[in-house]
């Protein structure tokens, strides 16, 4: 039969074991967060890019459109005109 100081230290043991399992697992999960938001700042640094690279396309688009318009003004006042 186990003494007493030897369950004790048996539970201690135990307990020791989890706490250090756990302790490496918090660092894991710590690292995996940090991963993580550095995946979502990268990836918001993209978006935000894009939104960039975007509102200057539809300006560009913009003005093709008012120079195209323009344009045919200009042929329909030419047509009218003959």
């Amino acid at each position: 039969m186990m003494t007493l100081q030897a369950k004790s230290d048996s539970e201690r043991a135990e307990l020791n074991k989890r706490l250090t399992d756990a302790v490496r697992e918090l660092e894991r999960l710590k690292a995996r967060v940090e991963d993580r938001e550095q995946e979502v700042t990268t990836l918001n640094r993209k978006l935000q890019d894009q939104r960039s690279l975007e509102e200057t396309e539809v300006h560009s688009l913009k003005k093709h459109t008012a120079a195209l318009q323009n344009t045919l003004r200009d042929i329909t006042q030419t047509v009218y005109a003959l």
